[in-house]
């Protein structure tokens, strides 16, 4: 995606994704599964639009591939949100040959998943370990409460209105990237690996 000239504010999601990673290997998963939808990018003016891969699947994919566990049919996309999470989580555990653990790209997808997973009598984290991310309020709520990656979309909020004050006022010319970091929020939907993985 072409943003030259534009300010950017966004979170760091490919250094947490490779921190989620680190920590599901570091409990011993090594089958580590992918939940996550996909972005459509539309043009202006007429143009075509068009889908991209979202960093956190494409981390997801280059640190797994680095480590040599990579699996593509571990890898699932599709509709963000709770009944996207829901569905492709079903589809997973329909398929006969379930990862360990799974990275959820929002937690409302991870909702959605853990209502598939209750539904087919499996358990978090002793059947399945799931991580995403958002850190939305509920995620402390959920059962089991939901390990997550916190994003500060109210300090990136407010990163990107003083951003764009700058370039009204005029007191800068040239774009910024503003990354802000993410942090793990460790809860009680992981537990180390007891499958032979």
């Amino acid at each position: 995606m072409d943003v030259d000239g534009y300010d950017v504010v966004c979170s760091d999601l490919e250094a947490a994704t490779e921190k989620i990673i680190d920590y599901l290997i570091a409990l011993g998963h090594t089958r580590i599964g992918y939940i996550g939808g996909s972005e459509t990018i539309k043009k202006f003016n007429g143009g075509k639009s068009y889908e991209v891969d979202d960093i956190r699947k494409r981390t997801f994919e280059k640190k797994m591939k680095a480590l040599g566990l990579y699996e593509p049919y571990h890898v699932f996309v599709g509709d963000w949100g709770p009944a996207g999470g829901y569905e492709l989580m079903k589809t997973a555990i329909d398929s006969g040959d379930l990862p360990s653990a799974f990275v959820i790209a929002s937690d409302p997808m991870a909702i959605g998943a853990l209502h598939a997973i209750h539904q087919a009598n499996l358990k978090v984290p002793e059947d399945i370990s799931i991580i995403s991310f958002d850190d939305i309020d509920a995620a402390a709520f959920l059962n089991p409460p939901l390990s997550t990656v916190k994003i500060y979309a109210h300090e990136m909020g407010r990163l990107a209105a003083n951003a764009l004050h700058e370039r009204r006022t005029g007191n800068r010319h040239i774009p910024v990237k503003i990354v802000t970091p993410a942090e793990l929020i460790i809860r009680e939907s992981c537990a180390k690996c007891g499958q032979n993985t």
